[in-house]
Formats: structure tokens, C-alpha cells, sequence
């Protein structure tokens, strides 16, 4: 039996076909739903979300190159956002002047630290990063006296409260050749020698722009942890909703659930 891969769910879904959109659904629902919430929306900007992927001309599943289920969801964080975020009126601190204060820490502890811009408090950012909640702890309190000793107008809450901007300038400051997804991935995953994990690393302390990409691809692969797929009742809700037929169900499962 061939495998459904992603790919195969996002050329389905662009034409249209129920296989795609029921993939999708159970799937990817779930951990764009706790994505989502995560940035204060909830099923309204969800199922708006859904529907600017099914418009024909602009869904942002026109022109997606093969990718996995990881790098889906980390490419619609941009949508999620512009569905969620509140402005805020004040300006944002200089990126250079946080970038500098922060420069002392490692990668893991930049990580750990830019979560902070994501909105995660820092045991959630703990989970994240796959770290002791009391460590992540510690960082906070450190990255705080980090920033406070830089900053004439620091603030507790100041890189979640200017998270979106801080997390856009630094977007527009790639290196001249970004790591892959496979670099991040083989890091996750504990499938990286210790040549590359410090290539890695090294790679983290030179660039804000990585940094930020580890964090989003990390937030990603915590919500496809986390999240349980989509089924029964639940998942032809969101199907009737969407005007999708559920899967007919096989001969043998029929029988096997009659028994």
C-alpha cells in the first residue's frame, strides 16, 4: 500500500480532491488549532485559516514544493499570525541593541530565550526545547538581567509584547546561505553527528535569523507531538463543515465493527 505523504495532501487539496482536505483535516487541524490558540484565536480564526487555503487564486498552497508534515505547518505560521495578533502601539526595542545583550548565550540558550517572543512563558518554552522546566527557568531570569543591563526601557514582558516585530526584523536578516530543514530536523531528532551538531550550533551563534527559524520549526514539531490526530465525531464535524464527504469505510471494516 503506498504512503499518503504530505505532498500528496497539499496537490489534492489545490485540486480540490476530498482525500486531500479529509488528510488535512485530520492531520493538521489539531496542532494549528493549539498553534493558534497558543496566539489568542480560536475556532472563528481556525476555520478562516482553512478557508483562505481553499480560495483558488491565493491559497498559500499554490506553488508548495514537496516538504513534510513539520515544514507544512512551520510555513503557515505566517497566515496563523496575521489571523491572531492584537497590534501593539508602542515601538519595538532595537533588535541590535537585544541581539547585543544577549550575545553572551549559547544556542540552546538563545532558543530557549527568543521562545520568549513566541509567547511562551518559560516552562512551556522548557517543553519545547526538550529541557528541565527549572533550567529554562534560570535562563529567563538570566536573559532578563542580560537585557535590563542594556536596556534603558526594558521591561518584564518586553519580548512578548513585541514578539510579532522583533520576530519580523529578524526575518529580513538572512545569512547568505541558510541551514535546511534537514539541519534542524537531524538536530530534533538526535540524528546528528557531534561535527554537525557544532557546525549547528556555531552556525545559531552567528545568526538571530537561525535562531528564530529553530524556534518556529521547534514550535512545529512540539504542536505534531502534542496534538492527537482528528477522529470520529470531531472529524466529521469539520468535514460537514467543509462540505467534504467522510471515507467510506472498507467491506472488512464493517464487518469487524459490527462484531
Amino acid at each position: 500500500m503506498a504512503i499518503y505523504t504530505c505532498f500528496d495532501m497539499i496537490t489534492d487539496c489545490r485540486q480540490g480532491k476530498p482525500e486531500g482536505w479529509r488528510h488535512f483535516a485530520r492531520t493538521f487541524l489539531p496542532p494549528l488549532r493549539r498553534i493558534v490558540a497558543h496566539y489568542g484565536g480560536g475556532e472563528e480564526q481556525v476555520m478562516h485559516l482553512v478557508e483562505r487555503l481553499r480560495e483558488a487564486k491565493s491559497s498559500p498552497l499554490n506553488g508548495m514544493r514537496p516538504m513534510t508534515e513539520r515544514e507544512f505547518l512551520d510555513s503557515l505560521r505566517p497566515l496563523v499570525l496575521e489571523l491572531t495578533r492584537t497590534p501593539v502601539r508602542e515601538p519595538a526595542p532595537s533588535l541590535e541593541l537585544v541581539q547585543e545583550a544577549l550575545a553572551p548565550l549559547t544556542a540552546i540558550e538563545r532558543q530557549t530565550a527568543w521562545l520568549e517572543t513566541f509567547g511562551y512563558p518559560a516552562r512551556e518554552a522548557a517543553r519545547i526545547m526538550r529541557m528541565a522546566p527549572e533550567t529554562a527557568v534560570k535562563l529567563r531570569e538570566r536573559t532578563g538581567e542580560l537585557l535590563r543591563a542594556k536596556l534603558d526601557d526594558w521591561s518584564a514582558d518586553m519580548l512578548a509584547r513585541h514578539g510579532y516585530a522583533l520576530g519580523a526584523e529578524v526575518e529580513g536578516q538572512p545569512p547568505a546561505e541558510p541551514l535546511s530543514y534537514r539541519d534542524f530536523f537531524d538536530v530534533i531528532d538526535g540524528r546528528n553527528t557531534w561535527q554537525h551538531r557544532t557546525t549547528f550550533e556555531r552556525t545559531l551563534e552567528e545568526s538571530w535569523f537561525e535562531v528564530h527559524r529553530a524556534c518556529r520549526i521547534r514550535e512545529a514539531d512540539d504542536a505534531m507531538d502534542k496534538a492527537k490526530p482528528l477522529d470520529g465525531d470531531a472529524l466529521r464535524a469539520v468535514l460537514g463543515y467543509l462540505r467534504i464527504p467522510a471515507a467510506k469505510t472498507g467491506f472488512w471494516k464493517r464487518v469487524l465493527a459490527g462484531k
